[in-house]
């Protein structure tokens, strides 16, 4: 469960709020796979940080930068409109021979599974979505018709992502800037790591650069990022 108080504090005051164990060992092994089932069929692609000047002209490459892919199921489950899982049992005579106890045993696994995806997509794209948007205050959130954008990462070893803002203030993009309706107002992160992934020999840690101090800090008031409570 989330840790409202922390939580709000640590937003307001412009850093990064973090969550152990929000997913449990089996569903992360589940998202790995469906992770695995995309890469596998080319789904991925290669994506660093954009320069506006270079137009479609990128230059991204598989070993320098990360690769990314969409997550195909991220916008209807904003709005929940996923079909409801079926109960996919086998049922079938009592005589079977191995094989076919092997093939029922991996559509039993595999429906499980399916049954765990489906938990986690509610749990991320409905739950966690609209609670962050009540407890933040946040209202454009709580809205499935605005862009919410959502990606799978990974990283090939030496891949990196340069140090950046995930979001500016509309004033500082120029003629663009005010375009869209709304703009992002908060990231989050969820790391699939391997349960014995070790830092120091593996990497991949999420390095973030907040003020040292804030004061007068009083969250829904003063906060990182806003003026007069206007974020």
């Amino acid at each position: 469960d989330l840790d409202v108080d922390r939580l709000v504090r640590t937003v307001a005051s412009g850093r990064v709020y973090r969550q152990d164990d929000f997913l449990s060992e089996s569903e992360v092994v589940a998202m790995l796979n469906e992770i695995e089932t995309l890469r596998s069929r080319g789904m991925f692609e290669a994506s660093g940080l954009s320069d506006t000047n270079r137009g479609r002209n990128q230059g991204f490459d598989g070993v320098a930068d990360r690769q990314v892919c969409a997550v195909p199921w991220w916008k209807d489950a904003l709005s929940g409109e996923e079909g409801d899982d079926k109960d996919d049992g086998v049922v079938g005579s009592n005589a079977k021979d191995e094989k076919e106890e092997e093939e029922e045993e991996e559509e039993y696994e595999e429906a499980a599974e399916e049954r765990l995806r489906s938990a986690i997509r509610d749990r991320l794209a409905r739950k966690l979505r609209l609670a962050l948007s009540s407890i933040l205050n946040r209202p454009t959130m709580s809205d499935p018709t605005l862009a919410h954008e959502c990606y799978y990462s990974r990283s090939t070893p030496g891949a990196s992502l340069k140090r950046h803002m995930d979001e500016r203030h509309e004033e500082t993009k120029g003629p663009r800037g005010w375009l869209l309706p709304s703009r992002r107002s908060i990231s989050w992160l969820v790391y699939l790591s391997d349960a014995d992934w070790d830092v120091g020999s593996n990497g991949g840690q999420l390095i973030s650069f907040p003020q040292a101090t804030f004061e007068g800090m009083r969250p829904g008031i003063v906060e990182a990022g806003c003026h007069d409570g206007n974020l």
